[in-house]
């Protein structure tokens, strides 16, 4: 079997109907992000079968548009927390946060890649319209032009270094009873810790608290910070938003769209640290940026912010990072005294990372750090095999194995379904 088969096989796998879960040991539900980078893939062999994928996403969505970041079409006691603990009170049963705003993109690639049915689009771009609009209702409540996330697990990074000024300032409760499942099947060494998750499950509890008003979480909740990967990957699907509106013909939605990019493109010099001369998280509770490099930073290009000099900086941090990596982009700047090649999201590489970095270095003419990274990470899937992270060093691979947005990244880099 070849690997672009064994991809596939890797998908219909982890296919539960018309959805499809991250990996079998690990998570077995419907993931956003996920999902829609599932979906991409499976457009590659199957259109039918990935519109489904979108379907299914769009099945969770909130009727204030929010799509959560899992969706429990049904339970599984091996995993938690579980909906017993969000109590989303909707159906299906959800979580009650939402993850990176990736879908528009992903249906924007596939119309670049021959879907042209405009009933299917059209109630897509209504459901993805009430998505954005969301976000900017409720994770900029007093329009700053910065999107929050209101739980690590909203930045679809769980444990990286730009949080952990914020996660530090948690009171750690001893009386908490988390019953964790992940590190029962997978090694703890290359997982969140235990303290880690005390602190996301306090503020799941003390959110609960405020029955998920958005307000009161961002008043007073206790995690508020600006994640520069939501901020740039949001600006992105707005303007594949706006192309698939023009497509359409959707003039009446042009000017909303179109204040959306300008609103949240020219805020983003908010997230410029002058101390490190980066893109960097701010923590909104305490106006302080962390001072560390991560990934996300990187998808300025994806986004396409910045002026002259922030690109020129910005550019000089990518080659530095990938000069010393053998597979692609680390998760985090192996300089810093954060960084650890092995943990989860504080170094290693994650192919859907190097999926948006390739089509955002691509974007702004930068094709040998844009090819770099795309060939890195065919290789690093064809010598190491389809992992949920890997060592940028080593490529030996960590996580979930068999793992469906891994598979689907190489589907898409093999079939050129990224451009």
């Amino acid at each position: 079997m070849n690997l672009k088969d064994k991809a596939e096989s890797i998908i219909r796998n982890n296919s539960r109907g018309d959805f499809t879960i991250p990996c079998s040991t690990l998570y077995p539900f419907q993931w956003n992000w996920d999902s829609a980078f599932c979906a991409l893939g499976i457009f590659t062999y199957d259109k039918e079968r990935a519109l489904k994928e979108i379907d299914k996403l769009f099945e969770g969505q909130w009727t204030n548009g929010m799509i959560p970041h899992i969706i429990f079409h049904h339970d599984d006691p091996n995993y938690y927390p579980g909906p017993s603990v969000w109590e989303s009170n909707t159906t299906p049963l959800t979580s009650c946060i939402s993850q990176p705003p990736v879908l528009a993109t992903i249906i924007w690639l596939m119309v670049v890649h021959g879907l042209s049915d405009k009933v299917i689009l059209n109630k897509y771009f209504d459901k993805l319209m009430d998505y954005h609009d969301w976000f900017v209702k409720n994770r900029d409540p007093y329009n700053k032009g910065l999107l929050s996330i209101i739980h690590p697990w909203e930045s679809g990074r769980d444990n990286s270094p730009d949080w952990d000024d914020a996660l530090k300032a948690i009171h750690v409760r001893d009386d908490l009873d988390i019953q964790r499942k992940d590190n029962n099947v997978i090694e703890s060494d290359v997982r969140p810790t235990d303290d880690d998750y005390n602190r996301y499950m306090q503020i799941v509890f003390k959110n609960k608290g405020f029955e998920w008003d958005s307000k009161k979480i961002y008043d007073e909740g206790l995690f508020n910070v600006c994640d520069p990967g939501i901020q740039f990957i949001f600006i992105r699907a707005c303007k594949d938003l706006y192309k698939l509106a023009v497509f359409l013909e959707r003039k009446e939605d042009y000017s909303t769209i179109e204040h959306w990019i300008d609103h949240y493109s020219r805020n983003c010099d908010k997230l410029w640290c002058d101390k490190i001369n980066a893109y960097t998280s701010l923590d909104i509770k305490t106006n302080k940026f962390y001072s560390g490099i991560s990934s996300a930073s990187m998808l300025f290009a994806y986004a396409d912010v910045g002026d002259k000099y922030q690109k020129y900086k910005m550019l000089e941090h990518s080659k530095r990072i990938l000069y010393f990596s053998k597979y692609g982009f680390p998760s985090y700047d192996p300089f810093s005294k954060d960084f650890n090649q092995k943990k989860y999201w504080r170094g290693p590489v994650w192919c859907i990372i190097n999926f948006m970095l390739t089509i955002g270095f691509a974007h702004i003419r930068e094709l040998d750090l844009a090819n770099k990274i795309k060939y890195h990470t065919i290789k690093l899937i064809e010598d190491n095999g389809f992992f949920e992270y890997y060592d940028p060093y080593l490529g030996l691979g960590y996580g979930g194995d068999n793992f469906s947005w891994t598979a689907s990244t190489y589907l898409v880099f093999k079939n050129d379904y990224f451009m």
